[in-house]
């Protein structure tokens, strides 16, 4: 007799290939950047899921097939110019100034431009493209070799200090964090994610263990075992804790009731969109929205919608924005 504590955990495959598990996960990344951008008052420690966790699962996804690079430039740089274009023109709008130099500048070399991370990712892809010979040599040694190498590319970079000219299309960005995109192929390939999840297939258990690993990680973070001076821009830290905090989340994902998750799901396959557009509602909600949270409710809600609503125009989706 099954127990009903046991349950699929959304950990298989469907017909599309998509994860639901890693949807959840998505979307409460996608959700805690939403918030981050309101300036909701969150703990740090999720600084260390919020983007990070698009590279991990975008590791553990990759795999050769033809057209990738091509695919992934217009899914990820077209959005980035079209968005951009659009958020200038909205930050004019409000009566923000813009000028030649700024736009340029912001498209091509900075690091706080809106969607920074888009050209992070392309980059990301084509690092490891190359350097694992289009994903046909995806062994775990090889894995663990290269992730050494970009560890210690990444820790220089940031120890030594990034030239603003080195930042140039998200490249510099994209060396730092390739060590995350190879943590989410070593899960893939030491079967490490549906493992964990075979282990804490009970709700409860799953949960507990979540919270009790972000909990672990805010007290390092805050300085309670002497690391009060660690921050993001420390390599140690941010290649440590990173991994315990991505699972710390994976293992709640698990425990999620299937209507949240599945909720979460869904904001997590319209990920993309919502990252485009969320940034402009806010741009203009807080010219009359003042509490931080009611503009992070509202954002949230009015751009899964519109993602849900553009999900069903062809031509953003032949922009690869949907």
């Amino acid at each position: 007799m099954p127990n009903k504590n046991n349950r699929d955990n959304g950990f298989n495959a469907s017909a599309s290939g998509r994860i639901e598990i890693f949807d959840a996960l998505k979307g409460i990344a996608m959700l805690l950047v939403v918030a981050d951008h309101c300036g909701m008052p969150l703990l740090t420690v999720f600084d260390y899921f919020e983007v990070p966790a698009f590279f991990v699962i975008s590791g553990f996804f990759f795999r050769h097939k033809d057209g990738l690079l091509i695919e992934k430039l217009k899914r990820l740089i077209v959005p980035y110019i079209i968005y951009n274009v659009a958020y200038m023109a909205a930050w004019a709008s409000v009566g923000g100034e813009i000028t030649l130099e700024y736009a340029v500048n912001g498209l091509m070399w900075s690091a706080n431009f809106p969607l920074w991370f888009f050209k992070a990712l392309f980059w990301t892809f084509v690092l490891a493209f190359v350097v694992t010979k289009g994903g046909r040599n995806l062994s775990m040694r090889h894995v663990a070799a290269m992730t050494a190498v970009f560890v210690a590319a990444g820790a220089g970079l940031t120890l030594i200090g990034i030239p603003g000219k080195a930042l140039f299309l998200g490249l510099a960005q994209a060396v730092a964090v390739l060590p995350l995109f190879f943590f989410g192929a070593c899960m893939k390939i030491t079967g490490l994610a549906e493992r964990v999840k075979g282990w804490f297939s009970r709700r409860w258990t799953a949960m507990t263990a979540g919270v009790a690993a972000l909990g672990i990680c805010s007290l390092l973070w805050h300085g309670a075992l002497g690391l009060n001076d660690a921050n993001i821009g420390n390599p140690a830290v941010f290649y440590l804790y990173t991994p315990v905090v991505f699972f710390g989340f994976y293992l709640i994902a698990i425990g999620l009731w299937k209507r949240v998750a599945d909720a979460l799901a869904y904001v997590g396959r319209c990920s993309l969109f919502v990252f485009c557009v969320h940034a402009i509602f806010i741009l203009y909600l807080r010219q009359i929205v003042d509490d931080e949270i009611v503009l992070f409710v509202v954002t949230a809600i009015l751009s899964i919608l519109t993602a849900s609503i553009a999900g069903r125009v062809p031509w953003l989706r032949r922009l690869y924005l949907v």
